[in-house]
């Protein structure tokens, strides 16, 4: 039922091609700013998400200047990680972890919702960090939205950065570590 609901989401595009939203919504009490302006999925991941949380981050003394800066230089890289010729923009819920789901008699029901067009493979890099979902959710889901062929070594390390910075944002601790090996492995 899930998969099915969340494979549904992600089926909805926008006739821009842009990534973002009509408005600016919130993860959490941070604001997320949603400012339709690139076509580009690696700029739009850089600078509207990222490094945004990662200054919050800085600000609040969470992580050191060295780590801002380490994230600063993967955002001015990532179109060179990122394949965008197969990433269309697919709406997201943007903050999905099992708080956020209902489930009831004809199905599940997503709430609290983080929108924005991304790329859909953002949400399911979010959903593994929180073992949101098991196995059978993505047999079922990709089904219906096969996965990238880089998508369990390049995009789940690098996709969980920004939900972590919000996270380390919030609770500090061991989202700071787990950001710190996610950037290690991502050799940023």
């Amino acid at each position: 039922m899930a998969a099915e609901t969340l494979a549904k989401l992600h089926s909805v595009t926008n006739e821009s091609r842009m990534y973002g939203y009509w408005y600016d919504t919130t993860i959490g009490p941070f604001s997320q700013n949603n400012e339709q302006t690139q076509y580009n999925w690696a700029l739009f991941l850089g600078q509207m998400r990222m490094m945004p949380m990662a200054r919050v981050c800085y600000d609040k003394g969470v992580i050191n200047k060295q780590i801002l800066m380490r994230i600063e230089g993967l955002c001015r890289d990532l179109y060179k990680r990122i394949d965008m010729s197969k990433i269309v923009p697919s709406l997201i819920h943007g903050d999905l972890w099992s708080g956020n789901i209902l489930f009831n008699m004809s199905g599940a029901t997503l709430i609290d919702p983080a929108l924005y067009f991304a790329d859909r493979e953002m949400e399911l890099a979010f959903i593994l960090m929180f073992d949101t979902f098991g196995q059978t959710f993505f047999e079922h889901y990709t089904r219906i939205h096969p996965l990238s062929e880089d998508f369990y070594e390049l995009k789940v390390p690098l996709y969980q950065i920004y939900p972590l910075l919000v996270h380390a944002a919030l609770y500090g601790g061991i989202y700071v570590q787990m950001l710190e090996r996610r950037l290690m492995g991502l050799k940023a």
